[in-house]
């Protein structure tokens, strides 16, 4: 029943599109069409498939995410020691900040 209802959604895509042209970017025509209705037909496998990849960028930059056991021992070492660099800088910027602060008598 649903192999049917898939052929019957396609052939009335392919009739009823607009454009005849596939694989578009702007999800248009005829892979548009076909997207819609794979939506249709399955909803929850769409959902999913959208938690997913919201998932999946909003964790992008989230440490917690950070696979470190991928890293060979020399690498590890190197971002251990850029890190550390960027902490001193850092340590270095927020006491200029500061003094440049008491220097106007600004309060935070």
């Amino acid at each position: 029943m649903r192999t049917h209802l898939l052929g019957i959604g396609i052939g009335a895509a392919l009739a009823l599109a607009p454009s005849v042209s596939f694989g578009q970017q702007d999800r248009g025509g005829i892979g548009g069409a076909v997207d819609q209705l794979n939506r249709a037909i399955s909803p929850e496998q769409d959902q999913n498939q959208r938690r997913a990849r919201d998932r999946s960028r909003s964790g992008a930059d989230d440490r917690s995410t950070q696979n470190y056991s991928r890293y060979s021992d020399e690498d590890l070492r190197d971002r251990a020691d850029r890190l550390e660099d960027e902490s001193r800088q850092i340590e270095r910027e927020r006491r200029a900040v500061d003094d440049e602060l008491d220097r106007r008598r600004i309060r935070r």
